[in-house]
C-alpha cells in the first residue's frame, strides 16, 4: 500500500488533503481525462452504442428496472465470465470491463482497482486508524467524517481514471475470535456498536443524497469465507 499518515491534528489534516484532491480533480490538473474517457471506462456509449436503446440508458427508469434490462441482456456465457471481481464486461453490447476490487476501509488502499503514482497528486491518500481504533472512541460524528473525507478523496480517484466507483469497506463481521486474524477491520464484537458504526461509515461514504452517490460502499462479508483457513495456522 502506498498511504499517507497525517502528523497534524487529524480533522484539519484529512479536510484539507481531501479538498486538495478534490480541486485537482475538478481543475483537471496531474492525469485528468476527459469527460468521454472517464464515461467510456465505467458505463456504456448510450448516445450511439449496442446499449443506446436499452432500459439501462434510460434514466428516467428506476434503477431496479434499468438493472433488469442489462442483465436480460447478457447471455448466460456473459453472465459467468463476469462473476469474477476482474470483469471483462462484455464487448457484444458494449458493456465495459470492470474492476471491483477496490479498498477504503480506513482511507484508501492500493489495490487492483486503485492505482497511486509514483510521485505527486496521486501517489498517497489520507490514512486513518484502523476500524478496531475508530471504533473504540464510540463518536459516531467522527465516523461520519472520516468516511466523508475518505468518498471525497476516493471520488476524486475516480473521475482521474485510478479508481472505480465502489469498495469493499466495511467489514461488518463481529470481531469475535481473535484467531480470524480480521479483528482489526471491525469496530468491535458488540451488534449495537458495529450497527451505529456501519450506518455512519456508510451515510459518510455514500452521502445522504438518495439520487446521487460519492460512491458505492459494500457491507462484507454476508456469506462466509471460506478462504481464511489459512489465518488459524
Amino acid at each position: 500500500m502506498k498511504l499517507q499518515l497525517t502528523h497534524s491534528p487529524l480533522a484539519t489534516m484529512s479536510a484539507a488533503l481531501g479538498l486538495q484532491i478534490l480541486l485537482a480533480a475538478l481543475a483537471g490538473q496531474a492525469s485528468a481525462q476527459s469527460a468521454a474517457d472517464r464515461a467510456a471506462r465505467f458505463f456504456p456509449d448510450c448516445a450511439s452504442g449496442p446499449l443506446s436503446n436499452n432500459t439501462i440508458c434510460d434514466t428516467s427508469a428506476d434503477p431496479l428496472t434499468r438493472a433488469t434490462a442489462l442483465v436480460n441482456a447478457i447471455t448466460l456465457e456473459e453472465k459467468f465470465a463476469n462473476t469474477d471481481q476482474n470483469q471483462p464486461g462484455a464487448p457484444r453490447i458494449g458493456l465495459p470491463p470492470y474492476i471491483w476490487w477496490n479498498e477504503a476501509l480506513h482511507g484508501i488502499a492500493e489495490q487492483n482497482g486503485v492505482q497511486f503514482e509514483e510521485e505527486g497528486e496521486w501517489s498517497s491518500a489520507t490514512s486513518f486508524p484502523q476500524p478496531i481504533l475508530t471504533g473504540a472512541a464510540f463518536d459516531d460524528e467522527l465516523v461520519h467524517k472520516i468516511a466523508t473525507v475518505i468518498s471525497t478523496e476516493f471520488r476524486a480517484f475516480g473521475n482521474n481514471l485510478k479508481a472505480g466507483l465502489q469498495a469493499w469497506t466495511p467489514n461488518i463481521n463481529p470481531y469475535r475470535d481473535p484467531r480470524w486474524g480480521r479483528g482489526q477491520e471491525t469496530p468491535g464484537e458488540d451488534p449495537f456498536h458495529l450497527s451505529s458504526y456501519v450506518k455512519n461509515l456508510l451515510d459518510g461514504l455514500q452521502g445522504r443524497d438518495k439520487d446521487i452517490k460519492r460512491m458505492g460502499g459494500t457491507c462484507k462479508h454476508f456469506a462466509g469465507m471460506p478462504d481464511q483457513n489459512c489465518r488459524y495456522n
